[in-house]
């Protein structure tokens, strides 16, 4: 699976989710989730993000969140980093807890979110831990159906979208458990924008203008590649399998639309031919 560039801005609904390293259990005990949500309030609060829905699974975690002054990045990286060093000092373990960068998708605030926030209280469900979302403690779902006291997750974006007729609690809980497929397949790997075609032509658009492009006469680009997509310089001058090429060629499409390098300093850089770099960015569009 290929890197996504990071999709951000101010104003923007994400869909992250993030698993353990090597897939290994994030969560153990109890206190180790409640520590995790700690963290979501605590973060959420400083850097203007609102916690809409999450899912805390063993091994993953699934967030809905909507990012006002498009600090995601650095609320994530303080999230995950604060919980990385608990965790690890609590089970006496050393390394990384989270095994790659957070992944995140641009959605639609609209129905799609609604959707959304359906596949996330449905995790446990759908993976057979219990028979009903309700009896799973680790997600904001029983914030939505009103059996939990709500400290901080935001759900109006969802509340919103029903007619207001009725309880919206019921409402809610009729959509979540009712069984019709989800248009939207969540899980795809190079899903950048979920919505409609206008609004991803719009995220897209804007996404491309709204990246500031870097004095490249004192920077390195190979350097500046290696610490953006925490990567080693032998993996991105050298990469094996599928994966890593397709990490080099995300690499190529940041340095080049985003950072402002030419096509030269990117072949010099990576040492690869300079058509190679051509041939990347004829193939560098965001996918719908």
């Amino acid at each position: 699976m290929s890197w996504n560039l990071r999709l951000s801005g101010s104003d923007l609904y994400h869909h992250i989710y993030a698993w353990g390293n090597d897939r290994h259990s994030i969560f153990e005990q109890d206190h180790h989730y409640e520590y995790y949500l700690q963290c979501l309030k605590k973060y959420s609060q400083l850097f203007a993000v609102d916690i809409i829905a999450y899912a805390l699974m063993e091994w993953h975690v699934h967030l809905f969140v909507y990012d006002r002054d498009d600090s995601i990045s650095t609320f994530m990286e303080r999230v995950h980093g604060e919980y990385a060093l608990f965790y690890n000092k609590d089970t006496n373990r050393v390394g990384h807890v989270f095994g790659e960068r957070f992944n995140n998708k641009i959605v639609q605030p609209n129905i799609y979110a609604l959707r959304l926030s359906k596949y996330i209280h449905r995790q446990a469900l759908e993976a057979g831990l219990v028979d009903h979302p309700l009896q799973y403690r680790w997600t904001s779902y029983r914030v939505y159906c009103g059996h939990e006291k709500n400290t901080f997750i935001k759900p109006g974006i969802i509340f919103d979208q029903f007619n207001g007729e009725g309880d919206c609690y019921q409402q809610y809980v009729s959509f979540v458990m009712d069984k019709e497929d989800d248009p939207v397949d969540w899980d795809r790997a190079r899903l950048y924008v979920v919505g409609d075609k206008k609004f991803k032509n719009y995220i897209n658009v804007t996404f491309r203008k709204s990246k500031k492009k870097t004095n490249t006469s004192s920077k390195n680009p190979l350097r500046l590649a290696c610490e953006e997509f925490k990567m080693s310089k032998k993996m991105l001058l050298h990469p094996h399998g599928q994966r890593e090429r397709g990490i080099r060629h995300q690499v190529i499409l940041f340095l080049v639309n985003d950072q402002g390098f030419n096509q030269t300093q990117v072949a010099h850089a990576l040492r690869i031919s300079r058509l190679s770099v051509i041939n990347v960015l004829k193939k560098g569009k965001i996918e719908d």
